[in-house]
């Protein structure tokens, strides 16, 4: 399955949880043969993005469909990249 991959820009509310102010759509395009597999989808990023190890999940099992899900900072949940099927 083809992915859009777009940079976001979030911010904390005054509730503490993350809201998505605005994305920058379709800043790459990459292909995941298991878009469930948090290892799969970092490392294909990895290719064409600065990831540190370590540092970056997924939020996709939380997601109710693998249409759009976020690339997220492990310690603050902060989204960074929002990948969207295509």
């Amino acid at each position: 399955m083809e992915y859009m991959v777009n940079k976001v820009d979030a911010w904390k509310d005054e509730t503490g949880c993350w809201r998505i102010n605005d994305t920058i759509k379709d800043c790459a395009r990459i292909n995941l043969d298991n878009p469930y597999s948090v290892r799969e989808v970092l490392k294909r990023l990895r290719e064409i993005v600065n990831l540190p190890k370590g540092i970056y999940t997924t939020n996709i099992e939380d997601m109710w469909n693998d249409d759009t899900f976020e690339v997220i900072n492990r310690r603050t949940l902060e989204p960074i990249i929002q990948l969207e099927r295509v």
